[in-house]
């Protein structure tokens, strides 16, 4: 099962988020429960609801640990996809008043995906339909990446510089942070919400923000056919998995006469 453990506060700390849809979070908390509950031998997605992330990303934590969260959540992008992004892959669109900021991805998995350049079909453009959080993407390049070309989450290794034949004067290299460096991450942040009291009955993951973001998708409405473009699924069975999830809420509260 996957919760964080329900707080008296949950509503209050939405409204002040400033979650104005129409979504009944405290239902959503607790048919998820009893879901996974009646249905323990099925192999469902897990997942957190915005409200939970969003109580997470308000605790005192380490501001490259939060973005990674929330980039994951807003994108839904894999580990690999979001960890070889850099600063240019993020563009800024001025349209009509309104400003449209998305997020250019690698689609195919790591596995699967040939040595050398990326084919151009292997690239999808995701936008980012949080405005607000969009604006703290775009504040936390500027103060970040000042390298338009180095990946956005990155670390810094001391190197020795080949050219040099005499000494062993050693220059900084910067690399993408690897797989395992944004799970400790993630799991630095479940430390943290342990510190303060919040009980997380799954671990934190990438996968789990990818399922979170489907999910808030689908919640918010949002057209099964663009939830597929977003995540990257080359298949709609892919994405129909997070349909059949809430139709076993749904199942769990039909009453239809024959």
């Amino acid at each position: 099962m996957l919760t964080l453990n329900p707080c008296p506060n949950l509503g209050a700390l939405a409204v002040r988020h400033q979650i104005h849809d129409p979504i009944d979070w405290h239902y959503h908390i607790s048919f998820r429960k009893d879901v996974y509950a009646a249905h323990p031998d099925l192999d469902l997605p897990k997942y957190l609801l915005a409200p939970e992330i969003r109580q997470l990303a308000a605790l005192p934590i380490n501001h490259h640990h939060r973005m990674l969260m929330l980039l994951l959540f807003n994108t839904g992008a894999r580990i690999n996809e979001l960890l070889d992004l850099t600063p240019k892959g993020v563009c800024q669109i001025h349209k009509s008043g309104q400003t449209i900021t998305t997020v250019t991805l690698r689609t195919l998995k790591q596995q699967k995906r040939p040595s050398g350049r990326a084919p151009k079909d292997s690239r999808r453009v995701v936008n980012l339909y949080d405005k607000q959080f969009a604006k703290e993407l775009m504040s936390y390049i500027v103060t970040y990446c000042k390298n338009k070309r180095l990946p956005i989450f990155r670390s810094e290794a001391l190197q020795h510089n080949n050219r040099v034949v005499s000494g062993k004067r050693k220059q900084r290299v910067a690399r993408q942070i690897s797989d395992q460096t944004a799970r400790n991450w993630l799991k630095e942040i479940e430390r943290v919400a342990r510190e303060h009291g919040i009980e997380l009955m799954i671990g934190l993951s990438p996968k789990v923000f990818r399922h979170s973001c489907a999910i808030h998708m689908l919640l918010n409405r949002m057209p099964l056919s663009l939830i597929q473009k977003h995540l990257g699924h080359q298949y709609p069975k892919n994405t129909n998995i997070y349909t059949n999830l809430l139709a076993l809420d749904n199942d769990l509260t039909l009453d239809i006469p024959f």
